[in-house]
């Protein structure tokens, strides 16, 4: 009878350590993260929905899911996103639903590869300078009430911001992709790149602007550019990818857009802020490389990198509009701004990953990374910059 209360001792003591531990082996939900005032966005989806879901893997097809920000919820379409990132075990998304004035929203919730902040900065930069990069925002992301992690949020690019920004109707929108050293073995370039809007297969714009660039002479191409480049928004872009020293934009990670005059959009810029990267400067591809060779975007990208990086004045450049117009820092004071704001919040959030795709090491070598390259970038670029 002893052995029989001791024995029944132990089995009460040991469910009562599988209940008080639960949380740690699966028994019971784990605690809600102390996440402080990230933005929480909750998705939920249907059992099908959800077998559908992990399906867009390998397909592009949406499905059906609610998408709920605070008490707002809104029928929403999802699908798993991204290129190479597609087979990653922390998935991107891609969720897209029309807002009260029937216009699209799509945002693209990016787990951010390899980093947490990087891509954050370069799109502020972008804006910045004047160019409509997207707003990111970071967020704690719940799938049917279990957390995902923190996570990017994208506002991605629609038909009726950019016409709306560039004055104009029919606007294309391109998402490039195209291999440098072997063009002439990928045209037409509809089975490497997409097409966003509008919805049709005409690829004309794209195709012509990549084999001018590829193939006519200078004097051509010079004249081409002189007639159907933006060229001013062609020197905001390539001022940021530039000194941002983006590593992998050489064929694809960026967008061409077209309203009458085409220009380059940013997209994913992960793969930059690394002093390894410095030769990455006048352009990385044939079609940036290209159109550097105008004088006026020459001149005009020498000048924007004097000024933004290389001076202590920015408040002689009419195009910037910061939100301190009298004040006399050059721009990497503002984006060491907005990377200390960004690491207060990650600081917080790395600490709750649910899995190990990104640990907190991984983050603090970013981090380092980053301020290395904010405060030293500048000591790379040579003055006369041509």
């Amino acid at each position: 009878m002893k052995d029989y209360k001791i024995f029944q001792t132990f089995i009460i003591i040991i469910i009562f350590c599988i209940i008080s531990c639960g949380e740690f082996i699966g028994f019971s939900d784990p605690p809600e993260p102390d996440l402080g005032n990230i933005l929480k966005v909750r998705l939920y989806l249907t059992t099908e929905s959800m077998d559908k879901l992990y399906e867009s893997v390998s397909e592009t097809d949406f499905v059906h899911c609610i998408y709920q920000v605070g008490n707002t919820r809104q029928e929403a379409l999802i699908r798993v996103r991204g290129f190479t990132s597609r087979i990653d075990p922390k998935k991107s998304f891609t969720v897209k639903f029309e807002n009260n004035q029937g216009q699209l929203v799509k945002y693209a919730l990016e787990t951010a590869y390899d980093s947490f902040v990087t891509n954050r900065i370069a799109m502020y930069a972008y804006r910045l300078i004047g160019l409509p990069a997207p707003e990111t925002t970071g967020i704690a992301l719940y799938l049917n009430d279990t957390y995902m992690g923190y996570y990017t949020r994208l506002e991605a690019y629609t038909e009726h911001q950019l016409e709306s920004y560039y004055y104009g109707n029919n606007g294309e929108l391109f998402k490039a992709n195209f291999i440098d050293n072997n063009m002439g073995n990928h045209v037409p370039l509809q089975a490497l790149s997409e097409k966003k809007f509008p919805d049709n297969n005409d690829f004309t714009t794209l195709n012509t602007l990549i084999c001018n660039a590829k193939n006519m002479d200078d004097e051509s191409w010079l004249n081409w550019v002189d007639n159907y480049i933006d060229k001013d928004e062609f020197v905001k872009y390539q001022t940021i990818q530039g000194y941002m020293s983006i590593k992998d934009t050489q064929y694809l990670n960026f967008y061409v857009y077209n309203y009458g005059k085409i220009l380059l959009l940013p997209w994913d810029n992960e793969q930059s802020m690394n002093l390894e990267f410095d030769r990455y400067l006048h352009g990385n591809s044939f079609l940036t490389s290209g159109i550097l060779k105008d004088p006026y975007c020459r001149a005009q990208y020498t000048n924007n990198l004097r000024v933004l990086f290389l001076s202590d004045q920015t408040d002689i450049l009419p195009l910037l509009d910061l939100d301190n117009p009298g004040n006399t820092t050059n721009i990497i004071d503002d984006l060491i701004v907005e990377a200390n704001r960004i690491f207060f919040e990650v600081d917080r959030a790395i600490y709750y990953e649910p899995t190990n795709y990104f640990t907190y090491n991984d983050y603090l070598e970013e981090k380092q990374r980053i301020l290395d390259f904010l405060y030293g970038r500048s000591y790379q670029i040579p003055d006369p910059i041509y």
